[in-house]
């Protein structure tokens, strides 16, 4: 099965590292900007599971065929070229940057709006969750709402232990995460199939990404062939309904039994036969004497 994946988001959420874990299981921290695009491929083997016995069946084969986008502004209009005719969309964000989630937002409504194939799976990544750690639970928030500058005076205290305001100054701005609660939320509104988290560096959630979204081809290609056969056995049995009606007709018509004769008929029949045939004598002898045409020619 050949797939067509594309992955769109902002500049620098870390999209060409998520392609690089997946092909080459590599890292590269002073990774290029994509320009326009990017293409690799990567053939991956998984069981195919029977949903109704769970037996595993056979390995299927799935190629991903992986284009990765630029994020800059400039190459927005390039985007539709690669995504109109994907089977799968990632759209990624960065967990510790609250632009890119929002740009991830405006990513899903072009696919709804332009993707040609209506049924390709839409998929929203949290990227860079190696950047989460316990002491920035506290930073995580759940609305978008924060200011761009946080600000402080300065408290000091005189000689005299007199507490004395100073200058305002501006305080390091502090990182906040996107919640994941946040991002499910916006994946459920939006109509996404899934909502993940990732780490190119470290590498998690990457291959199990790429695995889900093998398997739920797989399954909707499995299902797209049990409705094809349920339609085409309900077209065999009206064929063979259709089949059946019309060779009892025949045979109905070939076995009918034809009443027989009375002697009465069969005797008027006789009669009706022998005036015809006596009427038809009696008009050629007349018709000969009276037509002087045929008579014979005598010498004289």
């Amino acid at each position: 099965m050949k797939t067509k994946v594309v992955l769109l988001g902002d500049s620098g959420v870390g999209k060409s590292c998520i392609v690089n874990r997946f092909a080459t299981n590599t890292f590269d921290i002073d990774s290029r900007v994509t320009v326009g695009a990017a293409f690799v491929a990567r053939t991956i083997e998984m069981n195919d599971v029977n949903d109704d016995t769970r037996d595993v069946g056979k390995e299927r084969k799935v190629k991903f065929e992986i284009w990765d986008t630029a994020g800059q502004e400039r190459y927005e209009s390039l985007a539709n070229l690669y995504y109109r005719r994907a089977h799968v969309a990632l759209v990624v964000f960065a967990l510790d940057d609250e632009k890119s989630f929002e740009k991830a937002r405006f990513w899903i409504k072009e696919l709804k709006e332009k993707c040609e194939k209506r049924d390709a799976l839409i998929i929203l990544c949290g990227n860079k969750m190696d950047k989460i750690t316990d002491e920035h639970e506290d930073r995580i928030v759940e609305n978008s709402s924060k200011n761009n500058f946080n600000r402080r005076r300065k408290i000091e205290k005189g000689n005299d232990g007199e507490i004395v305001e100073g200058k305002e100054e501006e305080e390091e701005e502090e990182t906040i995460f996107v919640s994941m609660d946040r991002a499910e939320r916006m994946a459920n509104e939006l109509g996404c199939h899934m909502c993940v988290t990732s780490s190119a560096k470290t590498g998690e959630g990457v291959e199990e990404l790429f695995f889900e979204v093998a398997r739920k081809l797989l399954q909707r290609e499995k299902g797209g062939r049990r409705k094809t056969d349920a339609t085409n056995n309900e077209a065999s049995k009206q064929k063979k309904t259709r089949n059946t009606n019309t060779s009892g007709a025949r045979a109905n018509a070939e076995t009918a039994v034809v009443p027989p004769r009375t002697r009465d008929e069969e005797a008027n029949n006789a009669t009706k036969k022998k005036k015809k045939k006596k009427k038809k004598k009696t008009a050629t002898t007349t018709g000969g004497e009276s037509n002087p045409s045929r008579r014979p020619l005598h010498d004289t």
